[in-house]
């Protein structure tokens, strides 16, 4: 199953990391070129811890990709009617608070007729600090929850 084109959240936030690396490369040299040492050291500084906690995070995220095998998820089926499942979608996707784009959610048949499903999901409102319940239509996966 595929979801719709669009990039994996880790691709997009390496090449947001990548551009400020580069324009802060960029910043260090022009420093240097008028002859602002203490600056550009300051920047330089900065850069490297970017790109430090840039490599921790891509550890993280390899990490805990690791502990989710792929092989786990699944598309769902009539039987999984009225069952919570972690649910896995583009649609859940938020770069700040789901950028794996997974929720807890319960799985229904769609009026449309069979094979066609919905997931109604918690998803985080940053706004007024609490959950919303969002409906999500296929494509998705889900997977069971684990104790």
């Amino acid at each position: 199953m595929s979801f719709l084109p669009q990039p994996d959240p880790l691709t997009r936030s390496r090449a947001i990391a990548t551009n400020a690396i580069d324009a802060l490369h960029r910043e260090v040299i022009r420093l240097r070129a008028d002859k602002q040492a203490d600056v550009a050291a300051h920047v330089e500084a900065t850069m490297n811890a970017l790109k430090n906690a840039y490599d921790i995070r891509l550890k993280e995220r390899a990490t805990q990709e690791q502990r989710i095998p792929a092989s786990d998820w699944r598309e769902p089926t009539d039987t999984d009617q009225g069952a919570e499942y972690l649910v896995k979608s583009d649609q859940l996707f938020d770069e700040e608070f789901n950028p794996n784009g997974i929720c807890v959610g319960t799985v229904v048949i769609a009026a449309d007729g069979p094979g066609g499903h919905i997931a109604t999901c918690a998803t985080w409102c940053n706004y007024q600090d609490h959950y919303h319940t969002k409906e999500i239509a296929m494509p998705f996966l889900i997977r069971d929850i684990e104790d």
